[in-house]
């Protein structure tokens, strides 16, 4: 009998102690969350973060939980009537939001269209038939390959003065992946850079064009040889009738990775890589690409076959 109180007093003072446990000094550590007792306080959509509050079964202790934003849900792009300019949409499944792709007529002056004086913005349809990934209203200087007006970049047969743009447009395909080219040598005149922090404290726009003609004059002499180059692949695109189109240096393809990324952008569809080389010279043995899933850019071996998007500046 004494035995049979002993072990009810001790049930009984195991039972109390686990009652007065919390989970900082207890077993359970805030690991048993009650599912029936989570409060939702915001749905989550493809506009606004979810919040949902989640209670302790041991302490009833409660914590916020935050759900992050889910892409856009796409539809298909479908031919729109409203407005001057042809276009067209796609609408989101989800939040019902809409992107719109119009063919504008462009001005060099301005950065509205001519026909329905809309402003053209990254993301419309270009001359090319690719997708519109910049727009600078003042204009920028593409740099050419003609230096003091006469003496050319050595080996480069069609030489071309700086000019101003205002828009970059984007190929709408891929180019065949392809090496950089001729892994052990630096070529003089690119836009050269020897780390990671050098290119991002230097604006390279504008000289994407220069570098595709330098590179391939370099690689066309009698001694290389070289013809199946990311440079060679780019230039050789005529897409829409257009014969500008160029390997981007590595600030053009940072603005393009930047046009991708956008949860809205209509270009999500069109580029299918994640490594792009740039026209950016690193060293003697590498050269730049951009990483298109987290938009960080490394030197790589030239002879490694990487992605193409070949874009135009005019």
């Amino acid at each position: 009998m004494k035995s049979i109180k002993r072990l009810r007093f001790i049930v009984y003072f195991i039972v109390i102690g686990f009652a007065l446990l919390t989970c900082e000094d207890g077993p359970c550590e805030h690991k048993e969350w009650d599912l029936t007792k989570t409060k939702t306080i915001t749905h989550v959509t493809c506009k606004v973060e979810g919040i949902k509050e989640e209670t302790c079964s041991v302490c009833s202790e409660k914590k916020i939980v935050i759900i992050a934003k889910p892409p856009h849900t796409w539809g298909q792009w479908l031919p729109t009537s409203t407005g001057v300019c042809p276009g067209k949409t796609k609408t989101c499944s989800v939040c019902q939001d809409v992107i719109t792709q119009r063919e504008h007529a462009f001005g060099f002056e301005k950065r509205d269209c001519r026909e329905c004086e809309e402003d053209i913005k990254p993301g419309d349809i270009g001359p090319g038939g690719g997708i519109i990934f910049h727009v600078d209203p003042k204009g920028f200087t593409v740099k050419g390959n003609v230096y003091d007006g006469d003496n050319k970049v050595v080996g480069i047969d069609v030489g071309f003065d700086n000019y101003t743009a205002h828009y970059l447009e984007a190929a709408p395909f891929d180019s065949t992946p392809s090496q950089w080219g001729d892994v052990g040598t630096l070529i003089d005149d690119l836009t050269t850079f020897t780390s990671s922090s050098d290119q991002l404290r230097n604006n390279t726009i504008g000289e994407g064009r220069k570098n595709t003609q330098i590179i391939i004059a370099h690689m066309d002499q009698d001694t290389k040889k070289i013809s199946d180059t990311a440079a060679h692949r780019a230039a050789a695109e005529s897409f829409g009738e257009q014969y500008d189109w160029f390997l981007p240096s590595t600030g053009e393809l940072n603005l393009l990775y930047q046009q991708w990324n956008v949860d809205e952008s209509p270009m999500e569809y069109k580029l299918t890589t994640t490594w792009f080389w740039s026209s950016s010279q690193g060293n003697s043995d590498g050269s730049w690409v951009q990483v298109f899933h987290d938009g960080s850019r490394l030197g790589l071996n030239k002879e490694i076959a990487n992605a193409v998007r070949a874009i135009r500046a005019f």
